[in-house]
């Protein structure tokens, strides 16, 4: 018979002594399903400590060295526990995390000196301007050597929509991202670089609704330094300002297509033409317009750190028409207000 004091025993929960659980995992018998736990009597350990306490026993392999440096020590895991690496290819041999890296992105043993070299080549060739990293698309860098319509603007649409960033290579990237709506337009940016880069759709969270945008995107040194030396630089949208093309038609238009709106009359108001964008380009645009409008009346209206520009009535109807007349490119839904702007007003 039991005594009492074995009763007690049995009858008392166990708490298991690493986290204070008072449950473990269940053993099914013969006799039905009780709560098995390990460790002693005295000092019970639930399933869960058990496993994780017993896995550096089975997982973390000891009295080893790198293969390739020769360490006993490697990395520490915030487990405390060291990082090392096993070959698959050959029995028995380890890597420390620091030479497996190395091996596994350069496929070979490389000694100190020779990777301190190489690294002080790609440093060398970054400061002289060499870009890495494979050619996967393709496109023709001339199109802008000649400032013409088709380049001029593009150039202005680069200047309100577009964006120039560099990568990890160095490589800069050029982008330009419009509405779904314009997703032709996008196209024929592609026809006119003569690149093979696709066009991608991406989300935008506008006020809480989800907006579909369509963006092309390629890289080029050469077309980024054109850029940025008509002042379409990274970071612009607070500095933008054009330079050597104040006074091309063809670039407006490509700024207006991109951060403009045409409101048409509509027996309520009149026509108008609104530009946003920084203080500096605003103020070049309204400078453009009195050179080439008699009598042009400009509003321009200063909004913290960038402008709108308002345009009304007669003001608006003739620089639609300057604008917008015999012009081989522009975007599509501005070009039909702009016509039936400057339609009307003939």
């Amino acid at each position: 018979m039991e005594s009492a004091k074995d009763e007690d025993n049995r009858q008392t929960p166990k708490v298991c002594v690493e986290c204070g659980s008072t449950t473990t995992s269940m053993e099914k018998t013969e006799w039905g399903i009780y709560p098995h736990w390990y460790g002693t009597f005295e000092r019970p350990v639930c399933k869960k400590c058990y496993v994780r306490n017993k896995w550096q026993e089975k997982h973390v392999p000891k009295d080893v060295k790198c293969d390739r440096c020769g360490k006993e020590t490697s990395t520490i895991s915030k487990y405390g526990t060291p990082i090392w690496v096993r070959d698959k290819k050959k029995k028995d041999v380890y890597y420390c995390k620091g030479c497996f890296v190395i091996v596994r992105d350069t496929g070979q043993n490389r000694p100190q000196e020779a990777r301190k070299n190489i690294g002080i080549g790609i440093h060398k060739a970054l400061d002289k301007g060499i870009i890495f990293g494979r050619t996967k698309y393709t496109l023709e860098e001339s199109v802008f050597d000649t400032i013409t319509e088709k380049p001029a603007y593009w150039m202005g649409i680069l200047m309100s929509d577009g964006n120039i960033s560099s990568g990890k290579t160095g490589n800069p990237r050029i982008a330009l991202t419009l509405a779904k709506v314009d997703y032709l337009h996008l196209v024929k940016l592609r026809e006119f670089l003569k690149c093979t880069n696709p066009i991608k759709p991406k989300k935008k969270n506008y006020q809480g609704i989800i907006i579909i945008q369509y963006y092309l995107r390629f890289s080029s040194k050469h077309i980024a330094e054109i850029l940025i030396s008509h002042g379409i630089v990274p970071r612009k949208s607070l500095i933008a300002r054009a330079i050597g093309l104040e006074n091309n038609r063809h670039f407006w238009r490509g700024v207006f297509d991109g951060d403009g709106y045409f409101k048409n009359k509509d027996g309520k108001d009149a026509d108008k033409m609104i530009l946003t964008g920084s203080n500096g380009l605003c103020a070049q645009f309204e400078e453009y317009i009195k050179k080439n409008v008699p009598d042009a009346k400009v509003r321009i209206k200063r909004i913290r750190e960038y402008s709108k520009l308002y345009i009304s009535s007669d003001t608006a109807r003739a620089v639609a028409k300057l604008l917008y007349s015999d012009c081989k490119i522009a975007l599509s839904r501005r070009l039909v207000k702009a016509r039936r702007m400057f339609g009307w007003w003939e």
